[in-house]
């Protein structure tokens, strides 16, 4: 009664935490939604009313529908405009530059100029960034004239667009826009971390693979490589990274950069899992490819070309070669089966995933390559997925190894003892002090077998490898000569065709004893025992057959009689891959067959 109270209890205060929590995370909720702070923080769209014109062409009004006709590719562009809404004085003005330069004049006169239109528009000082202006003051009756200039001819086509659109009232505090922006940035950011992260795991694990010289550390280091890029990509590409890092011209480069590393280190993993004419075809291609990157690099590097300028070219050779590599991993994956296929259905994905991004889909001033951000994310969680499984497999199969290595131990024990029962010692003792008076010589020969009988069964104890059949067949007749001379009417015939093969240590001479004590000795005299081997295509084989009284096999596993039989299977499946089929008529006799596959363990 009392513990049934205390549970009560239990519940009921767990249950009243939980409403203070929620009713805390209510009230917090209500006030900062509903205070002016909250209102006072966010950034106000400016709307406004105009015209524009480009190079100094026919004038025409600025409507949403010419916004989404504007190309940053048609020129200079000229706008008179006068704003919905006031922009106090000191307040500041946001806006979004892709890649162009600005000049702002208010009533005719020059208010701000960005330092790429001062410099002449160089291209090495462009980059994907939000910037502000303080406010003179600008009321609705104000004409402001903005120009922006575009120093590309591809790649930023909706710039002037994406400045128009994205026009915002702010007061005097840097982490405005940044907050705002935050949703649409942080996710991404966290995302690249993440690949990050997982990319110095694979790195890491490739750095280890190497030192012991796996053959697979390559294809971990490029894994791990591609992983990296992805992920640094996605951070640069956040529609705020020029919020939080003001390194304009390190988050544009690094952006290119790692595209461009990330599309040549999938192309060498896509490549490593490929065969035969594919992968020949797949390296030429990434060759190609490399040059053309390290190309574009080292004219970066002389002050020949901006990368953002070689984007165009770079964009072209990446669609070509990703569509070859795209038909040599669906090729690849047709010639394939069960999990191996995975690897090919991925670079299929990617690939197609690139391939469109290149071609513009999808693609927007929040994101760009969104598709194989998606694609690519959705592969990493499903590898690291498959490759926790493959740990945990792993540990249950070596587990399971540890335990069975510690059954066969015990199994080796439990044989040498059923071989050498105090019964069959006593009798073979008797056996040799009665020939000591009658044969001397038979006595002494026997002693000599018996003698070694009880090596081969005592030095096999500890062998935890298998041995040659030869080898085997020295113990069984060792055996087999004891047993003879104790019981002389038994007929034992060797018929050994083939014996180079290995096998586990004590697994015929069971056989053979069971043969004699359990099939010949339940006869009135006499009896055979056929020991013979040889091989099949796929396997090498030892028979041991009698013509003793049989047994019924389905009461084998319960009949103790039988634990050596038992102890040879497990061991032969263990060590060899093998197996032991035992098969019965009473009356007739009894066939045991050790089957070993010559391609090792199945």
């Amino acid at each position: 009664m009392g513990k049934e109270l205390e549970n009560k209890n239990k519940k009921l205060k767990f249950a009243a935490q939980a409403v203070i929590i929620l009713l805390a995370a209510v009230c917090l909720f209500a006030m900062t939604s509903g205070s002016n702070q909250a209102i006072a923080s966010m950034p106000i769209p400016e709307t406004f009313e105009g015209e524009y014109s480009i190079d100094g062409g026919q004038w025409k009004p600025l409507s949403e529908e010419a916004l989404s006709e504007l190309s940053a590719y048609d020129g200079e562009l000229t706008a008179r405009l006068r704003f919905d809404y006031e922009v106090a004085q000191g307040a500041r003005l946001n806006f979004y530059l892709d890649h162009i330069g600005y000049r702002i004049c208010v009533n005719g006169e020059l208010y701000m100029e960005s330092a790429m239109m001062e410099a002449g528009f160089l291209t090495d000082m462009c980059g994907s960034r939000w910037e502000n202006i303080f406010s003179p003051g600008i009321s609705p009756e104000d004409e402001v004239e903005i120009t922006l200039a575009n120093p590309h001819r591809y790649c930023n086509r909706n710039a002037y667009r994406y400045f128009f659109s994205n026009l915002y009232i702010g007061p005097d505090n840097d982490q405005v826009m940044a907050g705002y922006l935050e949703p649409f940035g942080r996710p991404l950011r966290i995302a690249g971390l993440i690949a990050i992260i997982t990319a110095f795991m694979l790195i890491g694990a490739a750095a280890a693979a190497s030192a012991a010289r796996f053959s697979r550390a390559l294809s971990i280091w490029e894994y791990g490589a591609m992983t990296f890029f992805a992920g640094a990509y996605t951070i640069l590409d956040t529609v705020d990274i020029s919020l939080v890092s003001s390194r304009i011209i390190f988050n544009t480069y690094g952006k290119c950069l790692c595209i461009m590393l990330f599309t040549l280190m999938l192309g060498f993993a896509a490549a490593g899992r490929l065969t035969g004419k594919k992968r020949k075809i797949a390296q030429i291609a990434l060759y190609i490819s490399a040059a053309a990157e390290g190309t574009i690099i080292v004219l970066f590097c002389t002050g020949v070309s901006a990368i953002y300028d070689m984007y165009l070219p770079w964009a072209v050779l990446q669609e070509v070669i990703s569509l070859i590599m795209l038909c040599c991993s669906a090729w690849q994956f047709r010639q394939t089966e069960g999990k191996e296929r995975l690897f090919p259905s991925s670079s299929v994905l990617l690939y197609g995933a690139i391939m469109l991004d290149l071609a513009g889909v999808g693609a927007n001033m929040y994101s760009h390559f969104t598709i194989t951000k998606i694609i690519f994310g959705v592969l990493l969680l499903v590898h690291i997925c498959k490759t926790a499984a493959n740990i945990i497999l792993n540990y249950q199969t070596a587990y399971r190894a540890e335990l069975l290595e510690k059954e066969l131990e015990e199994s080796r024990i439990s044989i040498m003892l059923s071989q050498i029962q105090p019964h069959f010692i006593y009798n073979t003792l008797g056996t040799i002090r009665h020939l000591c008076m009658s044969s001397p010589k038979k006595a002494a020969e026997l002693a000599d077998d018996f003698s070694m009988y009880l090596r081969g069964n005592f030095s096999e104890l500890d062998n935890r490898e298998p041995i040659p059949l030869s080898r085997e067949m020295e113990h069984v007749k060792h055996y087999v000569n004891i047993e003879k001379v104790r019981f002389p009417d038994i007929e034992i015939v060797f018929s050994l065709d083939s014996e180079d093969f290995m096998l586990p240590a004590l697994s015929v001479q069971p056989l053979v004893e069971n043969a004699i004590k359990h099939g010949l000795m339940g006869m009135e005299k006499g009896g055979r025992v056929e020991i013979s081997s040889y091989e099949t295509e796929k396997e090498y084989c030892v028979c041991v057959k009698d013509n003793g009284v049989g047994f019924d096999v389905s009461a084998v596993h319960d009949d103790r009689k039988h634990v050596g039989i038992q102890n040879t299977e497990r061991r032969i499946e263990a060590m060899c891959g093998g197996d032991l089929k035992v098969e019965s008529t009473i009356g007739e006799g009894t066939t045991a067959l050790i089957s070993i596959p010559k391609e090792g363990v199945k």
